[in-house]
């Protein structure tokens, strides 16, 4: 569980927003959220103004893998009907 303490509360990491940036505060290219839900983790969006790279892919599930995970999911659209795919970092 992502789950830190505080004195008199409990914060829970539900939701990571990553922006394609070199700077805080500069444009950015890209940006994915990732939510946590009962214990999955799941990309919720990824938008940008240019293709996202398997190098920048790459750096993402690092970072999925740096907040313990080892799979992520995410949804697909094909004829219009939504399905559900795993994806498990290597």
């Amino acid at each position: 569980m992502h789950i830190t303490t505080g004195e008199n509360w409990l914060f829970e990491i539900k939701e990571v927003r990553a922006t394609k940036t070199k700077a805080y505060g500069k444009p950015y290219t890209a940006n994915v959220t990732l939510k946590i839900v009962l214990g999955d983790l799941y990309v919720e969006s990824a938008l940008s103004v240019e293709e996202i790279t398997r190098k920048d892919w790459i750096e993402i599930e690092q970072h999925i893998s740096e907040l313990g995970f080892s799979e992520y999911w995410f949804c697909r659209y094909k004829n219009n009907e939504k399905f559900k795919v795993e994806r498990v970092i290597k």
